[in-house]
């Protein structure tokens, strides 16, 4: 074996492409699942053996094919929930740098549960975020402005930009250098038209936004890596989601992922109590809420952590 010289980049059944070392030529290569998954691998079942990032050993097979021989370790992925699938994970994306939240100002509107939840995978995967602000060209004066929030407070980095007119996207591509960078978000916030201008090439499917539901149309229905415009490293864009699903995490330790409100558990449990979230739940903490916006993500979370739905 002579260790990994690509690193995939798109995901087909039996099937993916991958991104060569030497001179960066793709290559569509075929793979086994026993050749790629150890047979000792603990924790839930993938629902893909391979996934965007992971590094390959690849024997090339004509000019455009070739067979994937081997795949390293991963040093760190982005997962989720696999939808459908009980106790099944997918993962996004392997051997990951950053993840960018790419998020909107309006249409839709921000959403910070959506945020939350991203963030929280993230770092339980041990992945430095930072949020993409897009649209802010559509931003009405005086509108409310929750993502301070996340710089301010929580420490996460915030990019405003907007892709129609260029704002802020020399910050974003300066933030990518030399980096394998996910780019993830909800559906309808501009994330492919984000990457073809960053890329300056044509990626991806571009879709508007719903009139009836204000939701996003799915048009990226596959991750897809792509070699980084600025220095080294590969660039993902992932399929637009409207849930990340968090059931692979333990709920003992989702207070770790919020260090905004851990002075809520002053006697160090490790968790907030029961009758604080009953509060929120029974509306009857409209103070508390206003101190600590993120108290409402984190009930949520909880709850759908509690009821096995991540």
């Amino acid at each position: 074996m002579g260790g990994a010289n690509a690193s995939v980049v798109e995901i087909h059944p039996k099937l993916c492409r991958v991104l060569m070392d030497d001179g960066g030529a793709e290559r569509l290569c075929s793979f086994r699942r026993a050749q790629v998954v150890k047979r000792d691998r603990e924790g839930p079942r993938e629902r893909s053996p391979l996934c965007v990032g992971d590094r390959v050993e690849v024997l090339p097979q004509g000019s455009k094919d070739g067979v994937v021989e081997s795949v390293e370790p991963r040093r760190n992925q982005l997962v989720r929930a696999a939808p459908g699938r009980d106790s099944q994970i997918h993962a996004l994306a392997a051997n990951v740098d950053l993840v960018m939240i790419v998020t909107s100002a309006h249409e839709p509107d921000f959403n910070p549960g959506f945020v939350d939840r991203f963030l929280v995978g993230a770092q339980a995967a041990g992945i430095p975020s930072a949020i993409i602000l897009n649209k802010m060209d559509l931003l009405h004066p005086g509108k409310a402005e929750p993502w301070h929030l996340y710089e301010d407070v929580v420490r996460v980095p915030v990019l405003p930009c907007c892709v129609a007119t260029g704002q802020g996207l020399d910050a974003i591509l300066e933030r990518c250098r030399d980096a394998t960078v996910v780019f993830a978000g909800h559906s309808g916030v501009g994330k492919t038209s984000l990457l073809r201008k960053l890329l300056g090439s044509d990626v991806g499917r571009v879709g508007a936004v719903n009139a009836g539901t204000a939701r996003g149309q799915h048009t990226t229905t596959s991750a897809r890596g792509y070699r980084s415009a600025i220095g080294a490293g590969t660039w993902i864009d992932t399929p637009g989601v409207r849930a990340f699903g968090l059931q692979f995490l333990d709920t003992k330790r989702l207070l770790e992922y919020f260090p905004d409100l851990r002075e809520l558990d002053p006697k160090g449990y490790g968790s907030l109590p029961d009758e604080l979230l009953d509060r929120l739940v029974a509306g009857e903490a409209a103070e508390l809420v206003q101190k600590y916006p993120r108290l409402e993500s984190y009930r949520r979370i909880l709850q759908s952590l509690r009821e096995g739905e991540g």
